[in-house]
């Protein structure tokens, strides 16, 4: 099966849109990451994630990450509000605007600020969950 990575919004036809929908949640983290160059190790760093809690998502040890570590992947991958909410959805996620949490990663998305320990600093002030640094 060929895996083509999403391409940026402006230029995604119909479709581009349908042949992504069977990917998993890592397949998609991966055709962003293919898409905007980036290595793995690339993502697990900017997502602030251990190797072994890398790994684990990768290899498909663990089949959904938790909500936190895939804010921080989303964040890594600099994905827009769109792709952010797909991202998620194939890990069975949403943003909710009722979750501090969500509404903090969402403003930081929003404004294109993509710094996980900025991020993370503005979480910590709210007592919230901090993204990246947790078990999958």
């Amino acid at each position: 099966m060929l895996i083509r990575a999403p391409i940026l919004e402006e230029e995604r036809s119909l479709d581009d849109v349908v042949n992504n929908l069977d990917k998993t949640f890592m397949e998609l983290v991966f055709s962003f990451a293919d898409a905007k160059g980036l290595t793995d190790a690339e993502v697990q760093k900017k997502a602030n994630l251990d190797r072994k809690a890398f790994s684990k998502l990768k290899c498909g040890t663990t089949k959904n990450p938790s909500k936190a570590t895939a804010l921080a992947l989303a964040v890594a991958l600099e994905l827009d509000l769109d792709d952010t909410k797909d991202l998620l959805s194939r890990a069975g996620l949403a943003l909710s605007p009722c979750s501090k949490q969500d509404v903090i990663v969402q403003y930081f998305i929003e404004k294109e600020a993509y710094d996980i320990y900025e991020i993370n600093v503005a979480l910590f002030e709210h007592g919230e969950q901090l993204l990246g640094t947790q078990a999958v």
